[in-house]
């Protein structure tokens, strides 16, 4: 074991040895070879050391940091070559980089959407290589945080999937080493789920004769995302059963709302069914049950009964 002790000696030593102490306190004086060989085997043990460590921080998927000063030349990202050794990553410049892709902008309720996030440098050049830690979280109109799946092509791209059941406008966010950037998305609804629509069925309660009473529907998605699209919605239609016919029709008011109208002209218990044309899928609450009342008096059908003693005017009501 050598402690130095440079101070006993000072300048007087010649500059071949090296004065050390023994385990026993005695003044031993090494040649300057084995000087050499002893800083030759310490320098091994140390890359050996570094070695292992950068092994194992590529094995658990983390890039281990190097000794750069963090500027712009030196990242300071370190990753393992064919053989071992530490070498250089390329960072991406978030704010620089591409985005193709439909999910960069716009995604649908409940449905997986993705993105291809093209790296570039600080000078706008493709990189040409991966290993780069990228995250990206998405952030609701009601700021809920979801996490979404950001995968390394090793190719200097990175592929990103997310799935937002909200719909309306969101942000994702991506980061990487402390760069942040914000991406814009409108999140629109699913399509139609007849039975999580909003039914208000009130008119049937003054179903009339000869009159149209309506079921107003507000279409909504599985996920009772309300749907305000002008177009492309599932067409609403209606039927009815009882002691006579019932005819039905349906309007679309392009706003995501429609309204089923009934009418009758027989008075009693009608079974109403509203349902979705293409899928036979009943909205909630159907089929509905409504009695058919008497209408107003019809003066065309009205009678005149004329008697030497009396006079009346009976009122016939529509059937």
């Amino acid at each position: 074991m050598w402690t130095s002790c440079w101070r006993l000696v000072g300048k007087k030593t010649h500059p071949s040895l090296r004065v050390g102490l023994t385990a026993g306190g005695c003044v031993r004086v090494r040649s300057e070879e084995e000087e050499i060989k002893q800083r030759l085997i310490t320098e091994k043990t140390k890359k050996k050391r570094t070695a292992k460590s950068v092994a194992a921080a590529a094995a658990s998927g983390k890039l281990a940091l190097g000794v750069g000063g963090g500027g712009d030349d030196d990242d300071g990202l370190r990753d393992l070559d064919d053989v071992g050794r530490a070498r250089d990553v390329p960072r991406p410049l978030l704010s620089k980089c591409l985005i193709q892709g439909e999910g960069g902008s716009r995604c649908v309720a409940g449905k997986v959407a993705a993105f291809t996030l093209v790296g570039k440098d600080r000078d706008g050049r493709a990189l040409g290589g991966g290993g780069a830690n990228i995250t990206a979280t998405v952030v609701t109109c009601k700021g809920d945080l979801v996490k979404a799946e950001v995968t390394d092509l090793n190719s200097g791209k990175w592929n990103v999937r997310y799935t937002v059941t909200l719909a309306g406008p969101c942000a994702i966010v991506l980061k990487c080493r402390g760069q942040e950037r914000q991406l814009r998305v409108q999140c629109v609804p699913a399509e139609c789920c007849p039975a999580e629509c909003v039914v208000d069925a009130s008119e049937l309660q003054r179903w009339k004769s000869g009159a149209k009473a309506g079921v107003h529907i507000q279409r909504r998605d599985r996920f009772r995302n309300v749907i305000t699209a002008k177009s492309g919605n599932p067409r609403m239609t209606g039927s009815g059963t009882g002691p006579a016919k019932v005819d039905c029709s349906s309007k679309d008011h392009d706003d995501g709302t429609c309204t089923v109208w009934f009418s009758g002209t027989t008075k009693g218990l009608y079974q109403l069914t509203v349902m979705e044309a293409t899928s036979k899928n009943h909205v909630a609450g159907s089929p509905f049950t409504a009695a058919l009342g008497a209408g107003p008096p019809s003066l065309k059908h009205c009678e005149v009964i004329h008697a030497p003693q009396w006079f009346s005017l009976s009122g016939v009501f529509r059937r």
